[in-house]
């Protein structure tokens, strides 16, 4: 028969000695866990509470809080051992109770019976647990503290957890916070900032030992090896195979190490709680505790070196058959798995390029791939992205080996093969001509051969609307873009449709319809939210166009702040969206009078062209850009207009006074007419009516009067 031992108190109201669960040393932090202990105090529903957590996550130190601050009775059974015979928790719990009656003379209240070491428990005491909660009385709790969850199927604890008649803390509960994290560490004599002391927190997941002992690498690890040492061999098998993946199931790691499905018992993951922390409700999910991972994933590199490729490659088998192509992705990498790598590449990256996520590793492993002419669709892919990205000899490279893909490929079915070399050309179309009727032929030929539902559809438009917009087929290149833009919605081709859109208003703007361009540009930042592509430098310099002419001064300033930031993305990669973009930022420069601005874009242009003239109608843009910033005087006095200048200009063309302008901004007139000199100087104008007859040219008014109404810009 195994020993129990018995500690037990009365509540507070008695006077009765406490629950001593806990000796502190002399001067040793006592952090208060007073929301844990509360939550505790309220459990009066629930006839169990589990507590599970490796040492040091102080379960005796709350339960001993708890008992100070609960009024009901606390009895303690210390499953010390292996009980082998379950009935010695009832008779000793009889016998406490027995003997608490006899000396207060009264019947014993509400209990909380603590079963400490719980995890030592045998299967077949269930029954007896139940048995705990039936003799200690209505509103009695049972409370089974260990290291692991108990198995104790008799008294089935899922079952319990359905009805909610069960109260679990776990690791995650008993975590110090940041303020408890920071009670100990000042009584420690540390003096930690609130950022240091939430990467401890997360580091060490508030664990609370490894909280103590953090600032020393050298009894952290020996804390850690401590906790794994008393897990079997088994276990810690188990742990450490499974530390390749970043989240884990049971038909994961069944998958991950061999198994069969269903081939581990239904208490594998359960009972390793202190390692493994759940990601749901249902506990379908979990992952590895931070501080264990990392040493798990190195014990398994150092032990078992050739089996690590191997998990990979059953993690990202299990992963792609579970439609979960990101991370079958990683798994493959992982792996060195090339042509499983590729072939989820070319499904998913996409997509995931079109929705804003982070694709840079994911092209920078393709581009560094040995032998990519054997995958030309991820090739070909790659090549796009590549230059979406302005990588232009990465972009070279992945084209290269998906023409030689394509060329040696001549077993390849028909249909299939017309569409990849269809996809290759319009890649082509996009980075390699500068001559707008080459890249209109090319993006023609393409989509003859690619279906109406084919993905590359909407790119093989735009570039087709692109390639007639450069050469003058105003009318054509609309239409196109229009098909573009709507086949891009419904394949959900988001930077496509946000491209075709822009294009679109800027032709809206150029035949003066500006209600259209900003319609179509409203579509095209609702397409671009999120984190924006360097092609959406484009939509943000149009925008910052159109804002001016409004005279939303601020947000404009805003936009043509967020386009230079992403200009750097935009190179020869793209030559046509490169030279536009620069463009367009020039000419919301020359707007402001900004001729510093302007002449360093269109340095940019030239540096990008090489010597050779700007394609189709945007040599005509180049050469008029220069020459206004041309006329800009040389010596400095014309610098950026200001917010005040540019609200002021709309009212220039006005038959208001300077003192009636002046009324509506609450200016004195002397004011007005300060600014108003200020802004003759930028614009080259020695007159009121000069000035204005520039700013209609600029576009920053528009150039009929609009009947004497006022125009009050905002900004």
């Amino acid at each position: 028969m195994s020993q129990v031992a018995l500690t037990s108190s009365s509540g507070r109201r008695t006077g009765a000695p406490r629950l001593n669960l806990v000796a502190h040393a002399p001067g040793e932090a006592v952090v208060w866990r007073t929301a844990l202990v509360n939550r505790l105090r309220a459990a009066r529903s629930a006839p169990v509470v589990t507590i599970v957590a490796p040492a040091g996550y102080g379960k005796t130190t709350v339960l001993e809080q708890w008992s100070m601050r609960d009024e009901r009775e606390f009895v303690r059974l210390a499953a010390a051992g292996c009980p082998g015979d379950p009935a010695v928790l009832l008779r000793e719990l009889d016998a406490v109770l027995a003997a608490r009656e006899e000396q207060s003379g009264r019947a014993v209240g509400a209990v909380v019976v603590v079963v400490d070491d719980a995890h030592l428990l045998e299967t077949d005491s269930g029954g007896a647990i139940a048995e705990l909660i039936r003799r200690a009385g209505d509103g009695a709790l049972v409370v089974l503290s260990g290291r692991s969850e108990p198995r104790l199927p008799d008294l089935s604890l899922p079952r319990l957890r359905a009805r909610s008649a069960l109260l679990e803390l776990g690791p995650q509960d008993l975590a110090f916070s940041v303020r408890e994290a920071r009670t100990l560490s000042r009584a420690a004599g540390h003096v930690l900032t609130d950022a240091e002391l939430a990467a401890l927190v997360e580091e060490t997941e508030g664990w609370p030992a490894a909280v103590q002992v953090a600032d020393s690498p050298r009894r952290l690890g020996a804390l850690q090896s401590r906790t794994l040492a008393a897990v079997t061999p088994e276990q810690r098998l188990f742990l450490r195979r499974t530390s390749v993946v970043d989240r884990l199931s049971r038909p994961l790691c069944d998958a991950v190490l061999g198994y069969a499905p269903g081939g581990r018992e239904p208490q594998s993951i359960t009972e390793l709680s202190a390692f493994l922390v759940p990601l749901d409700r249902d506990r379908g999910w979990f992952r590895h505790h931070r501080l264990f991972r990392e040493r798990l994933r190195r014990e398994l590199e150092d032990a078992e070196p050739e089996l690590v490729p191997v998990l990979h490659a059953r993690a990202a088998a299990w992963h792609q058959e579970h439609g979960e192509p990101a991370d079958a992705l990683a798994h493959a990498a992982a792996a060195r798995d090339v042509g499983r790598y590729l072939t989820i590449f070319a499904t998913i990256a996409l997509p995931a390029h079109d929705h804003g996520e982070h694709v840079d590793e994911w092209l920078s492993r393709v581009a560094a791939t040995d032998g990519l002419e054997r995958y030309p669709e991820a090739a070909a892919l790659a090549a796009r992205l590549h230059a979406h990205h302005g990588h232009a000899r990465a972009t070279a490279r992945c084209l290269d080996a998906a023409d030689r893909g394509i060329v040696a490929g001549t077993a390849r079915p028909s249909g299939e093969g017309a569409a990849l070399r269809s996809r290759a050309r319009l890649v082509h179309a996009a980075t390699g001509t500068r001559r707008p009727q080459a890249m209109a032929d090319a993006a023609g030929e393409a989509l003859e051969q690619l279906p109406t539902d084919d993905c590359w559809r909407p790119y093989g438009l735009l570039l087709s609307g692109v390639a007639h917009l450069l050469l003058g087929d105003e009318e054509h290149a609309d239409r196109i873009l229009a098909e573009a833009a709507e086949t891009a919605g419904w394949l959900d081709a988001t930077e496509t449709r946000t491209l075709a859109l822009t294009e679109r208003a800027l032709l809206a703007g150029a035949r003066g319809d500006h209600a259209a361009a900003d319609a179509f540009l409203d579509g095209a930042r609702a397409s671009g939210d999120g984190p924006a592509h360097p092609s959406f430098a484009l939509t943000l310099a149009a925008s910052a166009r159109l804002l001016l002419r409004q005279g939303r001064w601020s947000e404009a300033r805003r936009a043509l702040a967020a386009a230079q930031r992403l200009l750097p993305g935009l190179t020869g990669a793209l030559p046509w969206l490169a030279v536009q973009t620069r463009l367009e930022l020039a000419a919301a420069s020359v707007m402001l009078r900004d001729a510093a601005a302007a002449r360093l874009l269109l340095r940019e242009v030239d540096e990008l062209l090489r010597g050779r003239a700007a394609p189709g109608i945007l040599a005509g843009e180049r050469e008029r850009l220069e020459a206004e910033a041309a006329a800009m005087p040389a010596d400095g006095s014309a610098v950026r207009l200001t917010g005040a200048e540019l609200r002021l200009l709309p009212l220039l063309a006005t038959h208001l006074s300077f003192r009636e302008i002046g009324s509506h901004f609450y200016l004195s007139r002397h004011t007005v007419k300060t600014q108003a000199i200020s802004a003759y100087r930028k614009l080259g104008a020695s007159s009121r009516s000069e000035a204005v007859e520039c700013a209609e040219r600029l576009g920053l008014i528009d150039a009929a009067a609009d009947g004497g109404h006022i125009l009050i810009p905002s900004g």
